[in-house]
């Protein structure tokens, strides 16, 4: 769930015993392959996800576990107000919300007769199945990002073709109008906006939007005041360290699979992990004004893990299965053919996102490579297209230069083979 900024702008009390063994590590619970983490029970009665809404202990426990670089900007922003008395103070955000539609292009208002509605929380029970519907209405229905700007760059009809934003029937870009406290409404990102896409005429949730100009449109509303970004469709720039270090809108669809969260490999993934994540990117995203309800932010995370490609893999017989292990195999294994997050050095593609101070870990994590073969944007920069790119020789990214060498029918194999994935 990623989104771009329109401008570059005590842990509650607890016994000591149940601190020392709970979740100590509970950013891995429920994950598959996280490394080094414990896994623990959460309290009796209770699931990890219920626990981390309703515990506070739970919470601080898995956020401080999360975090690979505690030391970068982003972990001590959170280590600092992720508390009872900081962030938890906040009011939760559960707006009535209605969606943007194409009768709406250019207006600032709603069209009469819009039909505003909350997601109802109350009504759902702590269970995967009911929280993945929830989480499903959410990732396309949650205002989770205000954005005036939209209202002033989709302003006809032609302007959701011009920035890459997808229309699905009368509905623009899952975007959504929000009813603030005041009784006015404003247009404001939901997750899929940037992590949907239509292809074939059906919309994937989770594939990331590759032609989504934000930065286009945010010029546009502006119209040339001030400082404006530069970078190109499909990528954002999510940081706040004052440095133009975009990075390309993520895949979400094989999140489960990831061993880290973030390009710069800022969190251990796991089910609490995520929906802290999720939780705090929501209330940044909102200017730490409000934050979302925690059964909101978990059934997100199950909802996002629930995207995950399921299919079989190519068998050993397949002939580009040799040429993979050879040349991919060193990082990415397993069922979901991601890895444990390799030096900068490494991989040796444009650094900037790794070294900013914000999320530097000194590392870029290693993608699932799961449904890579529809996958657009590759590298953190979103330098390269997709994997046909990937493997050019001589294309003009830097960088990742496993496989350049390849023999033509070794390279063949091992492009039908990602595309099998």
């Amino acid at each position: 769930m990623t989104v771009a900024p329109a401008t570059r702008s005590t842990m509650a009390a607890c016994a000591a015993t149940l601190v020392a063994v709970l979740l100590a590590v509970a950013a891995c619970v429920g994950s598959q392959g996280c490394a080094g983490a414990t896994v623990v029970p959460a309290p009796a009665g209770k699931g990890d996800l219920e626990a981390y809404a309703t515990d506070a202990a739970v919470r601080r426990a898995a956020l401080e576990a999360s975090f690979v670089n505690p030391d970068n900007g982003y972990a001590r922003l959170r280590l600092a107000k992720y508390t009872e008395t900081g962030w938890g103070a906040l009011p939760e955000w559960n707006p009535q919300a209605a969606p943007f539609r194409v009768p709406e292009l250019g207006s600032q208002t709603p069209a009469a007769g819009a039909s505003f509605a909350a997601l109802d929380l109350d009504a759902v029970p702590w269970t995967d199945a009911a929280l993945e519907e929830l989480g499903r209405r959410a990732f396309f229905e949650y205002p989770m990002q205000l954005a005036a700007y939209l209202r002033s760059a989709l302003s006809d009809a032609v302007a959701p073709k011009t920035y890459g934003v997808h229309v699905d029937g009368e509905r623009v870009g899952h975007i959504a109008w929000a009813r603030l406290p005041g009784g006015s409404a404003e247009v404001a990102y939901t997750c899929a906006t940037c992590h949907a896409s239509v292809v074939g005429g059906r919309v994937v949730p989770g594939r990331n939007e590759p032609d989504l100009a934000v930065a286009a449109m945010i010029r546009k509303a502006s119209a040339g005041v001030g400082e404006q970004p530069l970078w190109g469709p499909g990528r954002v720039d999510v940081t706040t360290d004052d440095a133009e270090n975009p990075v390309a809108i993520t895949d979400l669809r094989p999140i489960l699979f990831q061993k880290n969260l973030h390009h710069a490999a800022t969190l251990r993934n796991g089910r609490v992990a995520l929906a802290i994540r999720i939780e705090t990117l929501i209330i940044t995203s909102m200017g730490e004004s409000v934050r979302p309800p925690r059964k909101l932010a978990a059934a997100l995370a199950v909802y996002l893990r629930s995207l995950a490609p399921r299919g079989p893999l190519p068998g050993p017989s397949d002939p580009g299965a040799a040429v993979f292990a050879r040349v991919c195999g060193g990082c990415h294994g397993g069922e979901g053919l991601a890895g444990e997050a390799v030096d900068l050095a490494v991989v040796g593609t444009d650094p900037a996102v790794g070294l900013s101070s914000e999320r530097t870990t000194g590392r870029y994590r290693v993608p699932s490579l799961r449904g890579v073969g529809d996958r657009h944007r590759l590298f953190a920069s979103g330098d390269v297209e997709d994997v046909d790119e990937l493997l050019r020789p001589g294309r003009a990214a830097k960088g990742h230069q496993f496989g350049l060498d390849l023999s033509a029918a070794d390279r063949q194999a091992l492009l039908s083979y990602l595309h099998a994935l």
